[in-house]
């Protein structure tokens, strides 16, 4: 698609507000606040991190945790690579929309970073539909407003998780952030299983941290083609874990489920607040 002008006006409007987390700027920044004052994480400088997308009554602590470890840095820009969840889609989906809407403000879309990513390939798409019809990019950006405040966005979504199209993101993303790692933060979202028995989630999970806690990029794609693992968001984190050009230690913060909070119900959603560390605060060049 041609580049859009600059009176191109496009906005993504909130569609979980008022669902997902609370529709009102005061209760929602509340809630971030206690969310954030809440958590022992201790604030740090993580080069991405992993965080889950549900309702904030039951994942909103874990985001909390993983936005935590990288609060010490100076962002810039933020990279958000999510699932889309209702059907298949083929490619990598970017927006059109100029600005993504929270109840606490307006988010930019970086547009000349957008269009570096789409001239990485083909198979990258600049079109809207799909991020109107996801939410688990939004649940991240009230936290991305409040505490990246002057921060630009480059929203993801990334449709089929084959190992081709894992590598074709991995490697956009490693050729137009490489020379601002330093400013740049990844946020990649998944939960760590589907909504299934407790007993399978548990495992399921214990399997999935397991490969991440060993950067098993590979391992996830073979793990999830088998069906030992369900979570949503596998192919965005295995294109995190597979970037070559730095060297990253992983530290799984905390995880939990729904039945933290749904005591009486047999299935459960696990979640995981994940960071990744650049080793030494330094990269290699390719």
């Amino acid at each position: 698609m041609g580049k859009k002008s600059p009176s191109d006006g496009k906005i993504r409007e909130s569609i979980v507000n008022g669902i997902f987390y609370p529709k009102e700027e005061k209760e929602l920044t509340d809630l971030i606040k206690n969310f954030m004052n809440k958590t022992k994480t201790v604030p740090g400088d993580a080069f991405a991190i992993i965080s889950p997308h549900a309702g904030y009554s039951y994942a909103g602590k874990f985001i909390a945790q993983a936005f935590k470890t990288a609060m010490r840095r100076q962002i810039k820009n933020i990279v958000i690579v999510a699932p889309i969840h209702s059907r298949p889609e083929p490619g990598i989906y970017l927006p059109e929309s100029k600005f993504f809407l929270t109840p606490i403000g307006s988010i930019p879309v970086n547009q000349e970073l957008v269009e570096d990513l789409l001239a990485c390939s083909t198979g990258i798409l600049n079109q809207d539909i799909p991020h109107l019809e996801e939410h688990c990019i939004e649940l991240q950006l009230p936290f991305v407003r409040y505490l990246f405040p002057h921060a630009s966005i480059v929203p993801i979504l990334l449709g089929n998780s084959s190992e081709k199209n894992i590598k074709l993101l991995s490697n956009a993303l490693q050729l137009t952030f490489s020379s601002s790692y330093t400013h740049t933060l990844f946020i990649v979202t998944s939960n760590m299983s589907a909504f299934i028995e407790k007993e399978d989630a548990d495992r399921e999970t214990d399997i999935l941290l397991h490969l991440i806690l060993k950067h098993d990029w590979k391992g996830i794609i073979d793990s999830k083609e088998k069906g030992e693992i369900s979570a949503c968001g596998t192919g965005c984190i295995s294109a995190l874990l597979s970037f070559s050009n730095i060297s990253y230690d992983v530290k799984v913060i905390d995880r939990g489920s729904s039945g933290d909070i749904d005591t009486n119900k047999k299935k459960v959603v696990t979640y995981a607040s994940i960071a990744l560390y650049m080793k030494n605060q330094e990269r290699k060049e390719r």
